[in-house]
């Protein structure tokens, strides 16, 4: 009997336990979705529409300089972390130097403001044979003199912290987080 008695008492032990930590902390709390208006400006910094006319443009640029145009933009998938930031991923369709269809994917991380983070731009699939920001180390060369030959640029705080950037990636979300007032 003191041998039953003994495993209910464990048994009833561990399910306390177990109760306990469900209801004071178990697993981390799920922040909120971000917010409609949230998705929609990110959703907008990342397509270059409103005051982000370009962005689509840009990105390409960055990941292909010698790419002749943009075809479209779409919108793949979204993902939230238990922060409350975000990923949105999307295809860029655009006609290659040789006037070919081609393709590439880039995942943007956004903090629960909307603000993109550099650090987890992160390329996908993609159809050509160099990965996206492949040869963007010239297009941020000379992106930094464009900025360096403009005298209202050169003197404004927000730009000269992006010259000190020396990522491509990077360089290119602070200018989008720039024009997006983040």
């Amino acid at each position: 009997m003191h041998a039953r008695s003994s495993r209910r008492t464990r048994l009833g032990t561990v399910a306390l336990v177990a109760l306990l930590v469900l209801a004071f902390g178990g697993a981390p709390a799920r922040a909120a979705d971000p917010s409609q208006a949230t998705l929609d400006a990110a959703h907008a910094m990342v397509v270059g529409t409103g005051k982000n006319k370009g962005n689509d443009k840009l990105v390409l640029g960055f990941c292909y300089p010698t790419a002749k145009s943009l075809n479209g933009v779409e919108y793949l998938s979204k993902t939230v972390a238990n922060d409350g930031s975000f990923t949105l991923t999307y295809n860029y369709d655009y006609k290659d130097s040789d006037g070919d269809a081609a393709y590439f994917q880039l995942r943007y991380s956004f903090s629960a403001n909307g603000k993109i983070t550099a650090a987890r731009l992160v390329p996908g699939k993609h159809s050509s044979f160099w990965a996206p920001f492949s040869t963007a180390e010239i297009v941020l060369g000379a992106m930094k003199e464009a900025v360096r030959g403009d005298d209202k640029l050169q003197n404004d705080p927000v730009w000269k912290e992006l010259l000190k950037v020396d990522t491509p990636a990077e360089f290119m979300v602070g200018i989008t987080n720039i024009k997006a007032g983040k």
